[in-house]
């Protein structure tokens, strides 16, 4: 049983990395405000924020919603009238079992895990971001050179974020498809209670699963953000990051500052803000960035957006 879950993991490991094999952008584009600028710039750490509490509050359901309808439309096609048309007279009602234990309506607690999550877009000057993330235009474009930003963060997942529903909606068939077929022959011709401890393990594998892909998951409406995200989880990481905490316009938002290998952050570029570019902020900048001895070019947005 150990081997064939251990199998089951391997085939969903090479899942993953079919899925998420996209080549780095030649930068990724941070937004921030004044405040996680200078964080950023003084630790020279990234910040985390925990997933849910990121500016899309819908996000953390919407793999939810797509994990409910493809579990729900699998337990349709194993009705217990078609009980007798197989020589497993119990495998409908354990197929059945098994999937149900995947729906988050059920009583089942499913694991939820503490991710923290850093954001990247791969363009340097976008609206929606001033917007969204960049201090409604008053922020900064931290850009940082992509391979390099990989090679600082060897052990961290950074993603590209999938925003299509047909591929989602793939990896979970995909994702299922393995985990299922694999219990299915692991609990054949056992009842529904012989195969109850099996089936928890399973749906256990599955959740775990569901789980590492769910930051990496978005509405297909922000697509033109192109987004990249950097995930850590103490849980995945096998390492402990100390909380901390910080206020936005949703409350207390908790993060977790990053370690790099590097001392120094590949950052190449900062752009200003929209609303915030004047003369007096690029010589801030400057001042900032000249006092940490950072060579880094500072610009100013041509997004037309007012003050």
């Amino acid at each position: 049983m150990q081997n064939t879950i251990e199998l089951t993991r391997e085939k969903l490991d090479s899942l993953k990395s079919t899925f998420f094999n996209k080549s780095l952008p030649t930068k990724l584009v941070h937004y921030t405000d004044a405040a996680g600028l200078l964080g950023i710039l003084n630790s020279q750490k990234m910040w985390g924020t925990h997933a849910f509490y990121l500016n899309d509050a819908t996000e953390i359901y919407h793999i939810q919603e797509l994990v409910e309808n493809i579990s729900n439309e699998l337990i349709d096609q194993y009705k217990p009238n078609e009980i007798g048309q197989t020589d497993d007279e119990h495998a409908v009602w354990r197929n059945r079992d098994f999937l149900f234990r995947l729906s988050y309506k059920s009583l089942r607690e499913k694991p939820n895990p503490d991710i923290y999550v850093t954001c990247f877009c791969e363009n340097d000057d976008l609206l929606s971001q001033w917007r969204g993330y960049g201090a409604g235009g008053a922020g900064y474009a931290i850009c940082f050179d992509g391979k390099q930003f990989k090679e600082t963060f060897p052990t961290l997942k950074l993603r590209k974020v999938i925003y299509t529903l047909k591929d989602q909606e793939e990896i979970i068939r995909e994702l299922l498809d393995i985990i299922f077929n694999s219990f299915k022959n692991n609990s054949t011709g056992m009842s529904v209670e012989e195969a109850s401890l099996i089936a928890d393990e399973y749906a256990l594998l599955f959740e775990k699963e569901i789980t590492k892909y769910s930051p990496f998951f978005k509405n297909p409406s922000f697509q033109e953000e192109n987004e990249w995200r950097l995930t850590f989880s103490n849980e995945e990481n096998n390492s402990s990051k100390n909380i901390n905490f910080r206020t936005n316009n949703l409350g207390i938002i908790p993060y977790v500052e990053i370690d790099s290998s590097s001392d120094i952050l590949p950052i190449t570029e900062i752009r200003i803000g929209p609303s915030g570019h004047s003369i007096l902020a690029e010589k801030a900048l400057r001042m900032v960035t000249n006092e940490r001895a950072m060579n880094i070019a500072i610009s100013g947005s041509t997004v037309p957006l007012r003050a």
